[in-house]
Order: C-alpha cells, then sequence, then structure tokens
C-alpha cells in the first residue's frame, strides 16, 4: 500500500507550489486576476438575468420583462446565448 502525500512532503510538491499556483501553470480554472474578473463579470450576468426573470413572473414587471425580451442579449454581449421560450 502505498503511502499517502501530506502537505509538507516535497515530494508531493517539488515546485514548493501553493494549489492555486499548479492550477495556473497547468491552465486551470483559476487563470490569475483575469480569470477572477471573468467569474464576477460572469456572475453579475447571471444575477441581472435571474433578477430580471424573477421579477418578470414573480411581479409581472413590465420594465423587467422589456429589458429581457430587448436589451438583455446586447448588455450580456456575443459570448453568452440568451434563449427564451
Amino acid at each position: 500500500m502505498e503511502e499517502a502525500n501530506v502537505a509538507g512532503d516535497e515530494s508531493a510538491n517539488p515546485a514548493g507550489e501553493r494549489p492555486s499556483e499548479r492550477r495556473q501553470r497547468q491552465g486551470g480554472a483559476e487563470t490569475g486576476r483575469g480569470g477572477a474578473q471573468l467569474r464576477a463579470k460572469e456572475q453579475a450576468q447571471v444575477e441581472a438575468v435571474t433578477t430580471a426573470y424573477l421579477d418578470a413572473m414573480v411581479k409581472d414587471d413590465s420594465i423587467a420583462i422589456e429589458w429581457l425580451t430587448k436589451d438583455a442579449k446586447r448588455w450580456l454581449g456575443e459570448s453568452v446565448q440568451l434563449m427564451s421560450k
């Protein structure tokens, strides 16, 4: 049976990197400041669309309905696909 690597074991992490640094070097989900900015933008987009949708459906808010049907796609940009039935 192999012995598990422990945090202080140099063979587990020969470069002495933190896990986030290793993910950056390997092209993982965390890509530094740019990745954090992208995640923040995506979160803001999801929050805005979700809030507008709930306002439209629950409150029958005409402004939210108009934003979802006319402006949301333009505001989200081409990198996001917003579909409606």
